[in-house]
């Protein structure tokens, strides 16, 4: 009876704003037109909703009238995000262009002064944001220099583990000047372990920074091929393409009865991925190893608490980095882990279950400042 009740309450909240969409093609150009209608219950339309597809520079913002169009190629992969700070936001996924139904905007839940008088009581805002910062921006070179611009939105809470836990009353605006480029990022879950594990996931949106200096266009375009070519991004996407380098090498270790790791191998990792639907699905077996020796990379030792880490298997993973971070220093090498037993990634190299998702070693300084828009990867082969 219950679950009948909120299955009514939730079918009424889901009425509330309807999102009209219509998708055409424009001529021979090869491009798909997305195009719609914000709307209340009342019929009145909605002024200044964000539509942007996640990861690129395509965005567009309803206007008076409610409506907007976006512009985009015909095929494109990706969820379109609908997003403004009054409502929860929504995701239209789009192969092509197929017409979707209405979709619905879910009004906020008013907690924030909550938070906030909970922060100031707790006197600890300024070292929360300090630990979110260097998390969620990363502690790579672009990480560094790169800055959030409205801090003021990201809350905060503590829990009794000492977990952190990080949301955002509006889009996080992020200045990464390093590589050229303005992210506004839709947080959807950041959780901070003692341990300094991370967990996040989001939806970012990029525009350029304007320049007509072709120097400092060739700067940036330099850093993001050297970023792009050192991440776990394009690690995934040669994967899908069946095109890895010669240079990365992968091992992966299984769990015994006793929750401890047996002999490791090296592995021909195209045989752990299988794909549907394309959707890619790799089997980690709970911990892999990627060494990357195109990368020289003096890793320092990990200062990681593998005590406060909750499920044994991550322990080891993390004392294992450590290990390999204390004897080999040569070469960049990663560790990953996943909750669920795989990592799902689209052909762009997108990781679709980020939250099952943990990183040591090498990739684990990357953050929200090494991603680059999906107009840039896919231009590279």
């Amino acid at each position: 009876m219950g679950n009948k009740i909120n299955s009514c309450i939730l079918v009424f909240m889901l009425r509330r704003v309807l999102i009209w969409l219509f998708i055409v093609v424009l001529g021979n150009a090869g491009l798909a037109q997305l195009s719609g209608t914000v709307i209340q219950e009342d019929e009145n339309p909605i002024e200044g909703v964000l539509v942007f597809q996640e990861g690129s520079s395509l965005f567009s913002i309803t206007d008076k009238a409610g409506r907007f169009t976006i512009d985009t190629l015909i095929g494109a992969q990706g969820k379109w995000i609908v997003s403004h700070i009054s409502y929860q936001s929504a995701e239209i996924s789009i192969s092509g262009f197929i017409n979707q139904d209405s979709i619905v905007l879910v009004k906020r839940n008013e907690v924030i002064d909550e938070v906030l008088i909970s922060e100031k009581k707790s006197g600890k805002r300024k070292k929360w944001l300090k630990r979110f910062s260097a998390a969620f921006l990363g502690t790579s070179d672009n990480g560094k220099k790169a800055k959030i611009l409205n801090p003021e939105v990201v809350l905060f809470k503590e829990d009794g583990s000492g977990k952190l836990i990080a949301t955002a009353s509006d889009l996080i605006r992020v200045d990464n000047e390093r590589l050229g480029y303005k992210i506004q990022f839709l947080l959807e879950e950041f959780i901070l372990d003692p341990s300094g594990l991370v967990r996040y996931k989001g939806k970012p949106l990029f525009s350029n920074y304007p320049t007509t200096k072709k120097k400092q266009q060739k700067k940036w375009d330099d850093r993001r091929l050297k970023t792009f070519k050192s991440s776990l991004t394009k690690i995934l996407k040669d994967c899908a393409s069946n095109s890895l380098d010669s240079d990365l090498s992968f091992t992966v270790a299984r769990l015994n009865n006793q929750q401890k790791f047996e002999a490791v191998q090296k592995i021909n990792i195209q045989d752990f991925i299988s794909i549907q639907n394309e959707i890619y699905e790799m089997k980690v077996s709970r911990f892999m190893a990627i060494e990357d020796k195109s990368i020289k990379y003096k890793q320092r030792r990990s200062r990681t608490n593998t005590s406060a880490i909750a499920h044994p298997a991550e322990a080891e993973m993390a004392m294992q980095s450590q290990n390999n971070v204390a004897t080999s220093a040569r070469y960049a090498t990663s560790f990953l882990f996943s909750r669920s037993r795989k990592v799902k990634f689209n052909r762009d190299g997108v990781i679709l279950n980020p939250e099952h998702i943990a990183q040591y070693g090498y990739l684990a300084q990357k953050g929200v400042a090494d991603m680059l828009p999906l107009e840039f990867t896919r231009m590279i082969k």
